[in-house]
Formats: C-alpha cells, structure tokens, sequence
C-alpha cells in the first residue's frame, strides 16, 4: 500500500521523480501513512524511518517533530483520501452493503468553557468528527470525512454515498 504513494503521487502531479517538490511530498506522505500503521510514538518511530531511508522508500530523514507538521496539512488530504479509496477496490467485489457512521476522536488540546449553572471554568478535551463509510460484511472503508467537533451527520451522508459510488466505478 505504502508503495502506491509514490505512484499516486508522481502520476497526479507529473512531477520529475527529482524534482524537490515531489521528492518532499513523497517523502512526506509516506511518512505520515507510516507512521500511522505502525502505531508508536514519533521518537520510537524515527528508527523505522531510518529503515525506510536505508530501503529507498524516503529520499531525505525527516524529524519526528516534522511528521506531525505534515498531518497538519491539508494539501495532503486529497492523496490521503484517494489512498483510502484505493485501499477498499480490491474488497468491492465482496461488499454489497454499506454502513454511514461517525465518531469523535479525543485531541491533546483543551477547550475552556464557563458552566452557567454551576459557575465555574471547565476544561475539556477538544476533539475532532470522523464521518465515513464502511462496508457490513468486510468493515473496509470506502470513504471518509474529518470535520470539527459538533457538525452534524446529515449533511456528509450524501457526499459520503457519491464518493463511494464514484471510487467504485473507476
């Protein structure tokens, strides 16, 4: 899966595999999708990176801290998203059935309110809104959608459908 990132990559914008640009999105993207699957810390993942280095997947070593930064930005999101839509079309022959949910996410930053009933600050954790789809029989996901913590369900279930619909088409 980790491979198709240079493909998708490389193919979408028509960059040079040498060209600073790409090499940087490349390297980048694998990173933040690598760092994801493995599921440890960023310190414990730079040796991983390291390796990845050693094989040729990243052309440069990024800081751990760095990796964060990428998740943060959003001119990775298209290629994030069509990694998850590529990663359901080899299951599309199995699913019939879809399923439209979401859940939040707890984030390491706090919100400071003031309760009016009882007078007093309150800190809680700010989070953010996963909306996807989902295949019943498999759980694979079809498509999906990040939004702020309190947007509703209902104006993401259409778009969800047709980007679903329209990655099983292609």
């Amino acid at each position: 899966m980790l491979s198709c990132i240079s493909f998708a990559l490389a193919s979408k914008n028509r960059y040079n595999r040498t060209d600073v640009r790409a090499c940087h999105l490349l390297t980048s993207s694998f990173a933040a999708v690598y760092k994801t699957y493995t599921m440890v810390s960023g310190r414990r993942f730079a040796s991983d990176l390291r390796g990845a280095l050693a094989k040729g997947y990243i052309s440069k070593l990024l800081s751990y801290n760095s990796i964060f930064d990428y998740f943060q930005m959003e001119s990775l999101t298209p290629y994030l998203r069509q990694l998850i839509e590529q990663s359901a079309l080899p299951l599309q022959s199995i699913e019939e059935k879809f399923a439209v949910d979401s859940s939040g996410f707890s984030t390491s930053s706090y919100v400071r309110w003031f309760d009016v009933k009882y007078g007093n600050n309150e800190d809680w954790h700010d989070w953010v809104k996963m909306h996807l789809i989902c295949g019943v029989k498999t759980h694979v996901v079809a498509s999906v959608e990040i939004t702020r913590a309190l947007k509703h369900d209902s104006p993401y279930f259409k778009p969800l459908v047709e980007q679903a619909v329209t990655a099983d088409s292609t």
